[in-house]
């Protein structure tokens, strides 16, 4: 939503007939039920479904259906790294690019990973959630 204004409050007034019109005083509106409605869920007291429909104050999605995520039920790795360190910092740990060696394989190829690769590995499926969820 604070995309949305800040695009609204961007345009030119002839590109407005576009947009959905939105000031500094709907968003913050928007934002408080928004923040209340996530405790809500974060407690259990509401559906992924009944989280959906209480933030889409503008009916843009055309479904509040959600699918099951199951989570590990271990911490991953990354979890763990963070639980050590409350300073830790993916920057330093995640190197720009590093060359790995599987030996363990029948027929070992070297792969070259990124640090977004590396940061995937090690949030295990985490970062799915934003991916698919997120926008």
């Amino acid at each position: 939503m604070y995309a949305r204004l800040l695009h609204w409050q961007d345009a030119a007034p002839f590109e407005r007939s576009n947009l959905l019109p939105i000031d500094y005083g709907q968003y913050d509106q928007w934002n408080e039920s928004a923040r209340l409605a996530r405790e809500e869920y974060v407690r259990g007291n509401l559906t992924a479904e009944e989280f959906l429909r209480k933030i889409d104050t503008i009916h843009e999605l055309m479904s509040y259906e959600v699918d099951k995520i199951n989570l590990p039920d271990e911490p991953s790795m990354w979890q763990q790294l963070v639980a050590r360190d409350f300073r830790f910092d993916p920057e330093r740990y995640c190197p720009i690019e590093l060359a790995r060696l599987n030996l363990s394989c029948p027929d070992p190829q070297w792969q070259i990973l990124t640090a977004d690769n590396l940061r995937r590995e090690v949030q295990k499926g985490y970062q799915s959630l934003k991916k698919k969820y997120g926008k």
